[in-house]
């Protein structure tokens, strides 16, 4: 059984635009085409709003939880990138959005506003199955070995960002 082991390297970020990927904020940079680097420490992604504290538990299998104070917004989304997250400055969005492969929505209705398991998310990667709605038989595979980056950001009813978090990276052996 694999063991999931955490470095934490800052929190997650926030995006506008859309309720899913929109974004604002500065571009994050990326230090290695290789995946996420550690020298990324505490990346924040976009300035100018209120910072959440991201958790990530371990879990076997590399099957992480995550949890953070409430944010009581409307919009709210965590993802795991296999890269660091990369916000475009003109379409105000993340650009990396292949890099997604773990995604949860509070429009989910699974998990909730401050806690969700791993089991309440979805491979994005896999839509084109029909696996994005989360129905009984399919379950998420477990992240492979490797480097993770995981994100977090709420965005208020018109869609702005208002809480993020800073880069976390998760590391699943």
């Amino acid at each position: 059984m694999r063991t999931v082991g955490i470095t934490v390297v800052g929190l997650l970020l926030l995006l506008a635009g859309g309720a899913l990927l929109g974004g604002c904020g500065e571009k994050s940079q990326r230090v290695s085409s290789d995946g996420p680097t550690s020298f990324a420490v505490q990346n924040a992604i976009f300035s100018d709003v209120l910072e959440v504290t991201l958790a990530v538990q371990s879990q076997s299998g590399g099957r992480p939880a995550l949890s953070w104070k409430a944010t009581e917004q409307p919009y709210v989304i965590a993802a795991i990138f296999t890269n660091n997250v990369q916000i475009d400055k003109q379409s105000n969005s993340v650009s990396n959005t292949a890099e997604i492969v773990w995604l949860w929505h509070n429009g989910l209705q699974t998990g909730r506003d401050g806690a969700v398991k791993f089991s309440d998310g979805f491979d994005p990667r896999r839509e084109a199955e029909g696996l994005y709605t989360l129905r009984p038989e399919y379950d998420p595979a477990s992240l492979a070995p490797g480097t993770y980056v995981i994100a977090l950001w709420a965005l208020d009813r018109n869609g702005e960002p208002v809480a993020a978090s800073r880069e976390v990276v998760l590391t699943v052996d």
